[in-house]
């Protein structure tokens, strides 16, 4: 599990430090104030297990001249090999065309990206120099990997990445678990059992109780839905990053698919990070992990924002939280409301 984080020159954020983490953890707060970034930061970190890419020996030195492309090809290439069993909707849709670009997402004016992780068993370090063109990280090649999946909204839109999804399923023998699964989310608002799914030249039907359907004709929560519940049967251990859960859901079936997924993750080793604007998913999760005996320190919520490139943030855990949402306090908004910190924005 990771303990702490401490990101450098990453999008917006100049300089940020959050932890102590849970086995959950939720992050809010206003747009633009670094929930993604630091989701994307959690991934890109764990870029630093593909030795053969990122590393020879220390640092892996890109080609003089403007060659970014050479790398960034070379590493997503070799994400995709390693995730076929699970297929690309693993790699995050816009963190490496962002990460590898001219400008990327560094802070203006600064040449060096920065990212550690304190974790159970050692610290992991990724830093990437733009003006020397180079990668260095920590561990070196050869230490053992960590599993790390990024959601997003764009997981539902790709019907073959969803085919490599579904091989994986049925070569593990969890077809009868998933369907259970989905069904107890889902049943109540599409009205029918999913039955079976059938995969075949690109094309993919699902078949239900009383009808069979196209999948892209689905509705899109249940096929966000659909993406979500295998990758997390599939994930063994390791780390479950989904920015904006509430995109497309029914909040009925959010309130389910969010009881479901840190059901997950008290069962398994699997660390949940999510990135939210929603009152009601926070609502969910917070009654969830009561509901399934999470200690306090199990569940954080985390306030962020940025505030001159300063990555501020305000701690609750799961008792801290439920009493202050109780209360009628918004922690989407609370230093808004507060003026806690009207100094330093001063």
């Amino acid at each position: 599990m990771v303990k702490k984080l401490k990101v450098e020159n990453y999008r917006g954020i100049k300089v940020g430090e959050l932890g102590p983490f849970g086995r959950v953890n939720v992050f809010v707060g206003p747009n633009g104030g670094g929930k993604t970034a630091v989701l994307e930061a959690l991934y890109l970190l764990n870029l630093t297990k593909l030795p053969e890419v990122l590393s020879r020996e220390v640092s892996y030195m890109v080609p003089e001249g403007p060659n970014f492309s050479d790398l960034k090809r070379d590493v997503i290439g070799v994400l995709l090999r390693k995730h076929a069993r699970f297929g690309p909707s693993c790699v995050p849709s816009g963190a490496l065309e962002n990460f590898f670009s001219e400008e990327g997402f560094f802070f203006s004016g600064e040449s060096r990206l920065k990212i550690i992780a304190w974790t159970d068993e050692r610290k992991r370090i990724l830093e990437f120099d733009k003006t020397r063109r180079t990668v260095e990280r920590e561990p070196a090649r050869g230490e053992p990997l960590i599993d790390a999946f990024f959601v997003d909204e764009h997981i539902k839109d790709d019907t073959e990445d969803f085919g490599a999804l579904w091989d994986a399923v049925l070569e593990s023998g969890q077809e009868e678990e998933f369907f259970k699964t989905f069904n107890e989310v889902y049943l109540p608002v599409i009205g029918q059992e999913l039955r079976n799914i059938f995969v075949r030249n690109r094309e993919i039907k699902v078949k239900l109780a009383h009808s069979y359907a196209f999948f892209q004709h689905l509705a899109d929560g249940a096929k966000s839905g659909m993406v979500v519940l295998i990758l997390l049967l599939l994930l063994e251990k390791g780390l479950f990053l989904y920015d904006e859960p509430e995109n497309f859901q029914n909040p009925s079936s959010l309130e389910r698919l969010t009881h479901l997924m840190l059901k997950v993750m008290k069962e398994k080793p699997i660390q949940g990070f999510f990135a939210t604007h929603s009152a009601e998913f926070l609502e969910f999760a917070l009654r969830s992990a009561e509901e399934l005996g999470y200690k306090p320190e199990d569940l954080m919520v985390f306030h962020l924002e940025l505030v001159k490139g300063k990555l501020v943030s305000e701690r609750y855990n799961l008792k801290e939280a439920k009493a202050i949402t109780e209360a009628g306090g918004d922690l989407r908004r609370l230093f808004e409301t507060s003026g806690a910190w009207e100094d330093e924005k001063a």
